[in-house]
């Protein structure tokens, strides 16, 4: 608390940081919904332009090939105009949408419990992505991992399984996977 006064009283004297991001700030929860429903997706080495994420031609998006390489879909959404959200269902960035500069990374507590009404929209909106494209292994990887953080270890299992059968040679997260299959098993 002592540090947050400090730093509120720092920040009313001198003003903000230099490039500090003044607009507004989704809590993790709402940029996780705002990706749930997505102003757009694409796909690892799909187009990955400014203009397509939503930033202006000038905005420099190196952070995206270095933030967000391991994920094989991505999604975008913006908040309030002000912020482009780019992640999954498990990892969200947020940036500046005027400059292209990111300034906060959430993680969904993966392994924590969902409430029954969000873990209800998540699993409903992941039947809806599966049953869209079935033979994207990621979407079976996010639905297995929010049923394994429900403690729903058989379905959970069928999906790391399916993930697998979907891209058993291609899929980055295998050994990962595997891992998950195992202790499922033991």
């Amino acid at each position: 608390m002592p540090n947050n006064v400090a730093l509120r009283l720092l920040v009313k004297i001198l003003g903000p940081m230099p490039g500090a991001f003044r607009g507004p700030y989704p809590s993790r929860d709402e940029a996780f919904a705002a990706l749930r429903t997505p102003d757009g997706r694409i796909n690892r080495g799909g187009a990955r332009t400014a203009e397509t994420l939503g930033f202006p031609a000038s905005a420099d998006l190196g952070w995206v090939a270095e933030d967000l390489a391991e994920f094989r879909r991505l999604r975008f959404a913006r908040y309030k105009d002000a912020t482009i959200i780019l992640g999954n269902l498990q990892c969200a960035v947020l940036a500046d949408r005027v400059t292209g500069v990111k300034y906060a990374r959430y993680f969904r507590d993966q392994h924590g419990p969902l409430s029954q009404t969000t873990f209800g929209q998540v699993i409903a909106h992941l039947n809806e992505e599966i049953r869209l494209d079935p033979t994207e292994p990621d979407l079976y990887w996010e639905r297995a991992e929010t049923l394994f953080g429900q403690k729903q270890w058989d379905r959970a299992y069928a999906d790391y399984a399916r993930a697998l059968e979907v891209a058993p040679l291609a899929w980055a997260l295998r050994p990962l996977v595997q891992r998950r299959l195992d202790a499922l098993t033991h």
